[in-house]
């Protein structure tokens, strides 16, 4: 069938997340057909949640704290926030001089960046970002920079500086 061209923004966000690759292709294709009111829609929701740095450094220092509660806690945020902090997270795994920090850190990693693990959230924001690409107009491009510098290790701002050298 065709694209849901007049499915409700809403309806398409929630497609774009699905594990059934068709139905986010035409929830894509529907939203590259309605151009700019799909930017004004996407505006906001193709970006992760930042992370500041401090924050980010302070949960790793955490994973190799002497009480096991607080290394479980800071291991559970770091799940939550690796998909816009990925490079930093691969780069403290890579640093790590515990076993106990590796340890978590390889689990974080596991649970978190793997392309199995990633939620409905995470692939509707990263497919909104190539929707973006495919739509092309001065207003999506706007979008995808401000996606592109948002981050500096996210997987939607690395489509995003991605997708901007091909529209060049």
């Amino acid at each position: 069938p065709p694209p849901p061209v007049d499915a409700p923004m809403e309806r398409l966000w929630e497609m774009l997340g699905s594990t059934n690759t068709w139905d986010a292709s035409r929830a894509s294709a529907a939203l590259v057909a309605r151009g700019d009111e799909a930017v004004a829609f996407l505006r906001g929701r193709v970006s992760p949640a930042q992370t500041d740095s401090k924050d980010l450094e302070a949960l790793l220092a955490r994973l190799d704290g002497a009480d096991a509660a607080d290394r479980q806690t800071a291991e559970e945020e770091l799940v939550r926030i690796a998909p816009g902090a990925e490079a930093s997270v691969r780069r403290a795994l890579s640093e790590a001089k515990s076993q106990e920090a590796r340890a978590r850190l390889e689990q974080v990693v596991e649970e978190a960046l793997s392309p199995l693990a990633w939620t409905p959230e995470g692939l509707a924001r990263l497919r909104g970002v190539w929707a973006l690409g495919r739509i092309g107009t001065p207003a999506a491009r706007e979008l995808l920079r401000g996606v592109a510098s948002s981050s500096e290790d996210g997987r939607e701002a690395r489509a995003a500086r991605s997708l901007l050298q091909r529209l060049k």
